[in-house]
């Protein structure tokens, strides 16, 4: 289990940092990430609830 977990954690970490977020410490036992994301909105209630709201593409 922990293999599966830290294989997810390095992929979010990899993943979060191309789409060019900030990460202030690298998460190593929490299933959740803080990130910087001032290059997309200043208004982080905004982002939430756009981010909610918006269908995912892919």
């Amino acid at each position: 289990m922990r293999e599966t977990y830290n294989s997810r954690r390095v992929y979010m970490i990899e993943r979060l940092r191309r789409m060019g977020f900030g990460l202030a410490t690298e998460p190593t036992g929490a299933f959740y990430v803080f990130v910087n994301a001032k290059h997309i909105s200043t208004d982080s209630y905004a982002l939430a609830l756009d981010i909610l709201e918006k269908p995912m593409s892919g």
